[in-house]
């Protein structure tokens, strides 16, 4: 926090003064700005038991918070998502939020996970 001294007052036969303080909660020097995409997450299609990363880069004054979903559940608040070892089920459509004080900016990237078959039979 930072903290503005506004104004002094004085009060007659007190041997004080009082402070009046004005505090800015967390500003950022410079201009408020809405969320935007710097850069955005990007498709993704591997095979069964690989691992992916999801990255964007976000911008906005102050900085954003992030929200990753997938099917409408927020799974984590980190800039970037990592899934290791994946299954077909994770296969979905992955969605970020990026809010602050001025709005939202939304953006998302698809995984597609095929599985992975190995022979029908061994011998």
């Amino acid at each position: 926090m930072i903290a503005h001294v506004t104004e002094f007052i004085s009060i007659p036969n007190f041997s004080f003064f009082f402070l009046i303080i004005h505090l800015a909660m967390w500003k950022v020097p410079g201009e408020a700005a809405a969320p935007f995409f710097i850069t955005k997450p990007v498709i993704q299609k591997l095979i069964e038991g690989g691992s992916v990363i999801f990255e964007c880069q976000v911008g906005g004054n102050p900085k954003p918070h992030v929200y990753w979903k997938k099917a409408g559940f927020p799974i984590t608040t980190e800039y970037t998502l990592l899934l290791i070892e994946t299954f077909p089920e994770d296969g979905a459509v992955y969605k970020i939020e990026a809010k602050n004080d001025y709005g939202i900016a939304t953006s998302s990237a698809s995984l597609s996970v095929e599985g992975n078959f190995g022979p029908l039979y061994s011998y």
